[in-house]
């Protein structure tokens, strides 16, 4: 088995009210065949209002010139605290990935699957 290659290009974490957003976009690169790259937007909505929360995973068409959706968690099994916003870390500014983690690596894992690299 080929041990993949991610390379983070941008992430941002940011809170208002009672939502939080985390975006990422990184970069699977197969080690096997190096050439073979996917740029994914990882995005992490959370609100108060678990229904009005999203977690997707995105993959760029280069020819259609947009994001395609690879793979979505359904906001009520979802890892990450619905109302993250009103956490004493988001109040006072201290969101980090390690709130958002497990799902992001829930849909990394799928998406290498769906895009063979794993």
């Amino acid at each position: 088995m080929s041990k993949n290659t991610l390379k983070v290009i941008s992430k941002s974490i940011a809170g208002k009210g009672q939502t939080t957003d985390y975006h990422e976009v990184i970069e699977l690169i197969d080690s096997k065949n190096p050439e073979r790259r996917f740029r994914c937007r990882v995005i992490i909505h959370t609100d108060n209002y678990v229904e009005q929360s999203q977690v997707k995973l995105d993959v760029w068409s280069e020819n259609a010139l947009q994001w395609n959706l690879v793979h979505k968690i359904d906001p009520k099994v979802m890892k990450t605290e619905a109302k993250l916003g009103y956490t004493p870390d988001a109040h006072a500014g201290k969101l980090g990935h390690k709130h958002y983690q497990a799902d992001r690596n829930e849909l990394i894992r799928v998406a290498k699957k769906v895009l063979g690299l794993s």
